[in-house]
């Protein structure tokens, strides 16, 4: 039996196990929501103002979140920061499902 190449990991979830690449910052779901939700074959990254968008309505939440006590002041700095780096664009092709997934909580 061969190895498997170093260049993926192995995720799980209840419908079983897959290969995820080890570049990546997303998992399983996402890689479903790719395989289930091709509708248009344009991927979310190619609209960055909208995924910009999406980051700046996050981060707004956890700083109102943290003001409100709802949040850790913990919580909140992690996810401004990673809502940073996403709005200056570090994560750009990190955002690959379908611009037409419904997102109805079937995949992603």
């Amino acid at each position: 039996m061969s190895e498997k190449p170093e260049e993926y990991r192995i995720e799980s979830d209840l419908l079983g196990t897959r290969e995820i690449p080890k570049d990546v910052y997303w998992g399983i779901q996402t890689l479903r929501a790719q395989e289930n939700f091709g509708v248009s074959l344009v991927r979310l990254y190619k609209y960055s103002t909208l995924v910009q968008a999406l980051a700046m309505v996050k981060k707004a939440c956890a700083l109102a979140n943290r003001d409100l006590n709802h949040l850790s002041g913990e919580y909140a700095e992690a996810i401004v920061q990673a809502c940073d780096e996403v709005i200056e664009g570090k994560f750009e092709y990190q955002f690959v499902v379908d611009m037409l997934q419904g997102g109805a909580g079937t995949s992603t």
